[in-house]
């Protein structure tokens, strides 16, 4: 049977850490005695005899040669080996865990970026180790600069950096050095209103406003509305979204560049900007709202990569005579190209599935629509149907005289479908159509019905 040896004086403890040894079977010359010391923590009340057994090929310890010198031995050895453990173990905290290295910290500055007319930049005494958040402060400081406006921060002194809003919110992890956040300061010498929300910008009555507007990285939806002496915008690849009425009547821009990152144009985003000559709609462009580029009146080239295209989009653009659809387009909504007067040819990719009615509604100019494939529509003559050849869409307004070779398979005409077909002198309707839409005969000429 195994024995049982109990430490010095029952324990051996010091700063609430104990030990705890065995003898080891080291056979040299005899019995060897070899301690293994292992560090515990030690609780008040907790059992302070710590015990050892070795078995010796099944013999009890206490029989083994020489045990009452080994057992000398053995409180000798307990007090070195106690002491030098004592001074090898590291000490619990207090809290029970290890003690560690401070971690290091960093700390957040804030710079006005130029001469400030009154106020001061905000302070964070805060330090902060990497990955802590860090909230952005906004003007606490009070900050005026003169002509211009407070929009934010930044982590570039020349604003292509990382920006955030002024609204005392947002946040961002820390990394592995100090950060300096550079004031955002929009031109104000016009004395635009100015309100920033969260990612938002937004000009209102700034109608004297002149000259050129570079938007800080790091808005994502702007929101302008009568800058008339805009004469142009860059607009930072961290824009989504060009908000209702954005831009409506900034009657002097010419031009406007969209970064591949927005996806959305509002509702009247560009209504009534008759400076604009031509547009670029890139394909990231998913949506262009009702009435977005309406009543443009010097566009005169339109080229679109991918969207749905909303009602009236294009409405009015009575000097548009160049109009690009690629493959990405895949709807056009009621009268998107009302009244545009100076298109004379449209091509609609086979990407397009859906069309509303009078789409090409008062465009007299216009003699031929094409469609280049697909399985939704189809051109006969110039003229649009569905696919199936059994409604009748748009007749082009621009085309004259007698029409006279409407397919059979029609079953319909379409809302507004002959609608301002000024040279055209009569319509032979087949037996097969049973319905006609509303408008779809507005002006006056001879129709021929064959039973």
């Amino acid at each position: 049977m195994a024995s049982q040896i109990h430490q010095p004086n029952g324990k051996s403890l010091r700063n609430g850490f104990g030990v705890i040894w065995e003898i080891s079977d080291n056979r040299v010359n005899g019995l060897s005695i070899g301690l293994n010391v292992v560090c515990f923590p030690f609780s008040e009340g907790a059992p302070t005899n710590l015990y050892a057994t070795k078995m010796f090929g099944g013999a009890s310890i206490s029989k083994v040669q020489g045990w009452s010198n080994m057992k000398k031995i053995l409180v000798f050895l307990s007090v070195v080996v106690t002491v030098g453990m004592f001074l090898s173990c590291k000490q619990p905290t207090s809290s029970g865990s290890s003690s560690s290295t401070t971690p290091t910290t960093y700390s957040v500055t804030y710079n006005a970026n130029g001469t400030l007319s009154s106020g001061s930049v905000p302070t964070d005494n805060n330090k902060y180790i990497q990955g802590a958040k860090v909230t952005v402060l906004g003007n606490t400081g009070s900050m005026v600069k003169a002509n211009a406006v407070f929009a934010g921060w930044t982590t570039s002194i020349s604003g292509t950096g990382t920006s955030y809003d002024n609204t005392g919110t947002t946040t961002f992890p820390m990394g592995s050095s100090d950060i300096v956040l550079y004031a955002i300061w929009i031109p104000n010498a016009s004395g635009i209103t100015f309100t920033s929300s969260g990612n938002v910008i937004e000009m209102m009555g700034s109608t004297a406003f002149g000259g050129s507007l570079t938007i800080p990285n790091g808005v994502t939806e702007i929101n302008f509305d009568g800058c008339t002496g805009l004469t142009s915008v860059n607009i930072p690849a961290s824009v989504t979204s060009i908000g209702q009425s954005a831009f409506e009547g900034c009657t002097g821009l010419p031009s406007i560049n969209f970064p591949a990152t927005v996806t959305y144009i509002g509702n009247y985003a560009f209504d009534g900007c008759t400076g604009l000559t031509s547009v670029n709609i890139p394909a990231t462009v998913t949506s262009i709202a009702q009435a977005a580029f309406a009543n443009c009146t010097g566009l005169i080239s339109v080229t679109i990569s991918s969207a749905s295209i909303g009602a009236l989009a294009f409405s009015d653009c009575n000097h548009l005579t160049s109009l690009t659809m690629t493959s990405g387009v895949i709807s056009i909504d009621n009268e998107a190209f009302e009244n545009c007067t100076g298109l004379t040819t449209v091509s609609i990719p086979a990407s397009v599935n859906s069309m509303g009615w009078a789409i090409f509604d008062g465009c007299s100019g216009l003699t031929s629509i094409t469609v280049s494939g697909g399985s939704y529509f189809a051109a006969i003559g110039g003229v649009l149907f569905n696919y199936g050849e059994t409604e009748l869409i748009q007749y082009p307004g621009g085309l004259s005289g007698a029409y006279v070779t409407m397919p059979s398979t029609v079953t319909s005409i379409g809302q507004s479908a002959f609608d301002s077909c000024m040279g055209i002198t009569s319509v032979t309707i087949p037996s097969s159509v049973t319905n006609i839409g509303p408008s779809g005969f507005r002006q006056y000429f001879n129709i021929v019905l064959q039973c």
